[in-house]
C-alpha cells in the first residue's frame, strides 16, 4: 500500500513538472518565452502591459509564471470525483466589459483572471462610456467589473458579455452607490 502511494505521488509530481515546464516555454508566436511578442521589445513593458515591468530582476523568463504576453496553456489538469485527475481542453470565450453613464465616470476597476492581454486594471476618467474586449479561457468566473457613482449619484451601469450573451448587468443607485458585475 505504501509503495503504491509513493509511486502515485511520484507520477503526479512528474506530470505537474512537465506541465509547468511546457507552460513556461511557450510564447505568443510559439517561440520560447514570448519571442516576437510584446515582451520582446514592442510598445508594451516586459510583462506585456504598457509601462509594465517584470517582477524578476533577471527578466520574465526567470519568473515562475509567464508574463502577460504569454498565452495560457490549452489544456488543464482538473481534479476529478471521487479522486484522480482529468486532462482536458480549455475553451476560449470572447469577453466584453461595458460601462455607461449620463455623466463622466471617475474610476472603474476590472479583473479578467484568465485573459493574457488584459487581466486586470484600474481606469481613471474614462469619460461616460468605456468598453474592453478580450479573450478568456476556462470555466465561468471570467470577469468582474467594479464601479462606484460620484457624489451627485448619477447612475453608472456595467455589463459583462460572454460569447455575445449578456451575463450580468448592474446599475449604481444614489450618491457613491456601488455595483459589481460578475460573469
Amino acid at each position: 500500500m505504501g509503495v503504491a502511494l509513493v509511486l502515485s505521488l511520484a507520477v503526479l509530481v512528474a506530470f505537474i513538472a512537465l506541465f509547468i515546464q511546457g507552460y513556461r516555454g511557450v510564447g505568443e508566436d510559439g517561440g520560447p518565452n514570448g519571442a516576437g511578442g510584446p515582451a520582446a521589445g514592442g510598445p508594451a513593458g516586459s510583462n506585456g502591459r504598457p509601462g509594465g515591468s517584470s517582477t524578476s530582476p533577471t527578466g520574465p523568463e526567470d519568473t515562475f509564471f509567464p508574463s502577460g504576453a504569454s498565452p495560457l496553456p490549452r489544456t488543464t489538469l482538473t481534479p476529478a470525483e471521487p479522486g484522480g485527475i482529468i486532462i482536458g481542453k480549455l475553451s476560449t470565450h470572447s469577453i466584453v466589459l461595458k460601462i455607461t453613464s449620463a455623466s463622466a465616470i471617475g474610476k472603474l476597476g476590472y479583473l479578467v483572471p484568465t485573459s493574457s492581454d488584459a487581466s486586470y486594471g484600474i481606469v481613471t476618467s474614462p469619460g461616460s462610456h468605456w468598453s474592453l474586449t478580450t479573450k478568456a479561457v476556462g470555466r465561468p468566473g471570467y470577469a468582474v467589473i467594479f464601479i462606484q457613482a460620484g457624489g451627485r449619484g448619477t447612475p453608472i451601469t456595467c455589463a459583462v458579455s460572454v460569447d455575445g450573451v449578456v451575463k450580468d448587468t448592474k446599475t449604481t443607485s444614489g450618491p457613491f452607490g456601488k455595483a459589481v458585475c460578475v460573469a
